[in-house]
């Protein structure tokens, strides 16, 4: 067959009829997905399948990984996932069957993802993606970073105006009613400020 194919024989009794050429289907966008999640400041991406060392040779080499393992099993996959994680290695994992989900439930963050997820799949991850387009995973990353650069946000504004009203309360410059308009006032403005992550358009990230 062609490369990248398994082959299968026909026969009919003792005679061979021919030869079929199977080839996996791999998702549309896989490889510019991959290059975005590289872009997003992950330096090393592994794929972890059960196909033979050709085939996963094949489709790591076209989806530009930097590495693969072929004919892994399940406890193979989460056995990774501890080794890198037992060298300060933080994971993210995204798989999308019951062969993935002992890696999913390691992983630091576990990502369910495709239309034939299984249950277990999406019990042992952190996140479900319920599409087949996998550009959605960089989005979820730009998201999740955007998400977390809020929250720094949050907490460097309440620590930085609370201590401030602290100090010029405690010298007696800022009275107890305006010092408690300046509490809520950077309580409001959190709220406001964490609001517009509801705003977020995750398919324009695609």
């Amino acid at each position: 067959g062609r490369e990248g194919e398994r082959s299968v024989y026909v026969a009919g009794g003792t005679r061979r009829l021919g030869v079929l050429g199977i080839q996996a289907a791999r998702r549309e966008n896989m490889k510019k997905a991959v290059n975005r999640v590289r872009f997003s400041g992950m330096d090393d991406i592994i794929l972890l399948t059960g196909d033979v060392e050709q085939h996963a040779e094949i489709v790591a080499t076209r989806m530009a990984m930097d590495r693969y393992q072929a004919e892994v099993l399940p406890d193979d996959k989460a056995e990774t996932v501890l080794k890198l994680q037992s060298k300060g290695t933080h994971v993210v994992m995204v798989g999308d069957g019951v062969n993935d989900a002992p890696a999913l439930a390691y992983a630091d963050v576990g990502v369910a993802m495709g239309g034939t997820r299984t249950d277990i799949a999406m019990e042992a991850a952190d996140i479900t993606i319920t599409g087949d387009d996998p550009l959605m995973i960089p989005a979820v990353i730009r998201l999740a970073q955007k998400t977390m650069h809020t929250v720094r946000q949050n907490f460097a504004t309440v620590i930085g105006v609370n201590s401030l009203g602290i100090v010029l309360a405690s010298v007696g410059v800022l009275p107890v009613f305006w010092g408690a308009v300046l509490h809520n006032s950077c309580t409001v403005a959190v709220v406001l400020n964490s609001s517009r992550l509801l705003l977020h358009d995750i398919q324009r990230d695609r």
